[in-house]
């Protein structure tokens, strides 16, 4: 009987290789012109789902070996997933390696006809690395699977949520730099297999990677995509990112600026509700006060803890001193370091005077500090803004403006010509929407 077994999984063995030998002769030679990659994927959809629970590993990736991963990345990408579906172990250190090579030498032309499947190998190879313990390896090859799979810089795509996870489970925030200043404007399902999920995890992840980097304001642009974005319920992600939206506003301005009027009412209520802590932090900063900011974190301490943001919540606090001796330059010419240390809450003279220094050298204030009788000078800023350094940075700024202009009245038009929008309008809200009219506030939409 043992031998009859025996015999019958050398002949399973026999015919799985087989099989695999045949479909990769077939990738082999259909991965040429347009036409062939076309036949070739109805080729792997209608024999890989055969393949997968019935074949070997090991068959499978002997399969891969024989393959070229630049010149037949369609066939690759079927062959990666069909692993991964066969019960693949979670952190295997061969799928991370030969993925890795992939991912960076996949042809874009190949990979972009299967948009789901390629994204899809992207989380699970995301899922692998982070579980074996290196997310660092995973971030050159999704950024270059990333870029592969754009239709073009304007495009979003659900590997960016992975790619900016990995970055910040790393900690190399500065890798994903390039790619945060590139404004997104089209996000195309058809082309890219993007999910409503997948732009909230790009908007908070992003959000994080700035506030990594110190760059606030861009945070707050990412952090608000999620919590404007159209939403029918709440979700988890919107908020964790309204949290840090109130500590990097905090941060960065000193107020929470209230969320637009296009935020859907489920996302409003939501915050309300889930969000107390972080907007009793924001009331207590608002009064200026350190003792009242200090007791609310405090109190508060326990949930700042839970979530993580301890630390920003932290800069919070010295946000607020930072400010308080920004307001005493409005009011004062020269002033002891002892009386500015009392006044915005700080243990000594010491103290005092080493926040002043740093913001000095950061250029927050602009003083001179007399060691001999510890008083300090509040002078004004030297900057003219003269100079054609300024001129060029505006101009720059300027042409970006128009830049983006011209590109909302081009996405204006093609929404004007969409049927499913005219469908949606009624005959009165089109005639306006066609003379330039919002609808909302009655003021003049786009003009050129």
């Amino acid at each position: 009987l043992n031998g009859f077994v025996c015999h019958l999984l050398h002949i399973d063995l026999a015919l799985s290789v087989s099989m695999e030998d045949q479909l990769v002769t077939s990738i082999i030679a259909l991965s040429g012109s347009p036409g062939d990659l076309a036949q070739l994927q109805n080729q792997l959809k209608a024999t890989i789902p055969s393949i997968i629970g019935h074949t070997h590993l090991a068959a499978q990736v002997q399969a891969l070996q024989n393959l070229n991963p630049r010149h037949h990345s369609l066939g690759v990408v079927y062959f990666l997933d069909a692993q991964l579906k066969s019960g693949l172990q979670l952190g295997d250190q061969g799928f991370v390696e030969y993925t890795s090579r992939f991912l960076q030498t996949c042809s874009p032309q190949q990979v972009k006809l299967v948009p789901e499947l390629f994204a899809s190998v992207c989380r699970r190879y995301k899922d692998f690395v982070i579980a074996a313990g290196c997310p660092r390896i995973g971030v050159l090859p999704l950024l270059t699977a990333l870029r592969s799979l754009q239709p073009s810089p304007e495009h979003l795509t659900p590997i960016h949520s992975d790619f900016l996870q990995l970055c910040l489970l790393s900690k190399v925030y500065n890798a994903a730099a390039q790619l945060l200043s590139e404004d997104i404007y089209d996000v195309d399902p058809a082309r890219t297999a993007m999910t409503p999920t997948d732009l909230f995890l790009y908007s908070y992840y992003g959000g994080m990677v700035c506030i990594g980097r110190k760059e606030y304001g861009r945070a707050l642009e990412l952090l608000l995509q999620s919590l404007t974005a159209p939403a029918l319920a709440g979700n988890a992600i919107v908020v964790a990112a309204y949290k840090k939206y109130v500590l990097a506003s905090l941060i960065h301005a000193g107020a929470v600026t209230p969320l637009p009027r296009l935020t859907s009412s489920k996302t409003r209520s939501l915050v309300e509700s889930e969000c107390r802590p972080y907007n009793e932090l924001a009331t207590a900063y608002a009064t200026h006060n350190p003792d009242k900011l200090r007791k609310c974190i405090e109190q508060q301490g326990a949930t700042y803890t839970a979530d993580t943001n301890m630390g920003l919540v932290k800069q919070v606090a010295q946000s607020l001193t930072k400010r308080n001796i920004q307001r005493l330059t409005q009011t004062y010419l020269t002033l002891p370091l002892a009386d500015i240390a009392s006044n915005v809450g700080l243990a000594s003279a010491d103290t005092a005077e080493l926040y002043i220094l740093r913001m000095i050298e950061s250029g927050d204030i602009h003083a001179q500090i007399n060691k001999r009788d510890g008083m300090v000078r509040f002078l004004e800023d030297p900057q003219q803004y003269n100079n054609a350094a300024v001129a060029a940075r505006i101009d720059g700024q300027v042409r970006q403006c128009i830049a983006l202009a011209s590109k909302m009245q081009t996405m204006h038009d093609t929404v004007l010509c969409d049927k499913q929008y005219l469908q949606k309008v009624t005959s009165k809200e089109r005639s306006r929407y066609e003379a330039g009219e919002d609808v909302v506030g009655g003021s003049q939409l786009f003009q050129p």
